[in-house]
């Protein structure tokens, strides 16, 4: 448990979207609570990402299906799933630079 108790596993905890666990004293889990905000952060940012991901993968499909729909030809909406994807990688990659903010406990 001496291991456990301390920020840097804290943040680790956090990290991976865990909750601390209930075996560390009062004054050690005080100290553990920033690290382990800390690396929530991270964690809820790394969410945020795979929801974003998983839209741009959405309307890629999308996309396939409506130009094979069309014989190939891209129809004229395909143009603002296209947008739309541009749009949420600029999203993606905010997010990822905000994120190398909390790769690591200071």
């Amino acid at each position: 448990m001496k291991t456990y108790c301390q920020p840097e596993s804290a943040y680790q905890v956090g990290r991976s979207g865990g909750d601390i666990r209930n075996v560390c004293s009062a004054p050690q889990r005080q100290a553990m609570q920033p690290a382990f905000a800390w690396g929530q952060n991270y964690y809820q940012i790394s969410v945020k990402i795979q929801s974003l991901e998983q839209q741009v993968s959405d309307l890629r499909a999308e996309i396939s299906a409506e130009i094979k729909a069309n014989s190939g030809t891209p129809p004229a909406d395909v143009f603002f799933l296209q947008t739309d994807i541009f749009d949420l990688n600029i999203r993606i990659r905010q997010l990822e630079q905000n994120q190398r903010r909390y790769a690591r406990w200071p």
